[in-house]
C-alpha cells in the first residue's frame, strides 16, 4: 500500500494551498481503481468529496471532529460573505451518475450557512456541485428523518462550475 500512501493523506488535509487539481484527480482515479464502485460509501466518499468542493471552490476544510459545517468560503470565491458549508457527497453505487432519487443524507446539525452537494461519476469525478441556503434547505427536510432527495436538492440550488 506505501505507493498509495499521499493518496489516502490527501483525503484528511484541512490546507489545499499545495495540492493541485491534477493531485487530486489522480487521487481520485487511483480510488477509483482500488474500491469496487459497490463499496464506495462513507467516510472514504465523503472526504473526497469534500476535498473536491474545497480544491476546486478554494474553500478552508475544518478540522476532523467539527461539527456543524465541513468548510469556510473564507476567500469569498462561492459567496462574498464568507458562508460556512455542510459538504454532502453522493457517488453512483452502480452506472456512471448517481440516482436522484436517493437522498443526500441526514442533516443532524443545522450550524451552516449553506449546503453544498457533490456528485461524483463511477470514476470518482465530480460532475455537479450544487449549493443550497441553509434557510431554504430547512423548510424542505422531511421532518423526522432531516434529509432530502438529491432530485430536491438540485431544483432548489443553484449549480456552481466545475
Amino acid at each position: 500500500m506505501g505507493q498509495y500512501d499521499k493518496y489516502w493523506k490527501l483525503l484528511s488535509l484541512e490546507n489545499f494551498d499545495t495540492i493541485s487539481f491534477e493531485d487530486v484527480t489522480k487521487c481520485a482515479k487511483v480510488l477509483a481503481q482500488l474500491v469496487p464502485q459497490a463499496y464506495r460509501a462513507g467516510k472514504m466518499v465523503s472526504d473526497l468529496g469534500e476535498v473536491w468542493a474545497c480544491t476546486i471552490l478554494q474553500m478552508k476544510r475544518m478540522p476532523r471532529g467539527h461539527t456543524g459545517y465541513d468548510a469556510i468560503d473564507e476567500k469569498g470565491i462561492v459567496d462574498e460573505k464568507r458562508l460556512k458549508y455542510q459538504i454532502k457527497t453522493r457517488s453512483p453505487q452502480t452506472g456512471d451518475k448517481v440516482n436522484e432519487a436517493g437522498t443526500v443524507g441526514q442533516f443532524t446539525n443545522l450550524g451552516f450557512d449553506a449546503a453544498l452537494l457533490v456528485l461524483l461519476d463511477s470514476s470518482l469525478q465530480p460532475y455537479e456541485l450544487c449549493v443550497v441556503e441553509r434557510q431554504v434547505l430547512e423548510g424542505q427536510l422531511r421532518p423526522g428523518r432531516n434529509d432530502i432527495t438529491i432530485a430536491k436538492f438540485l431544483a432548489l440550488g443553484t449549480s456552481l462550475p466545475r
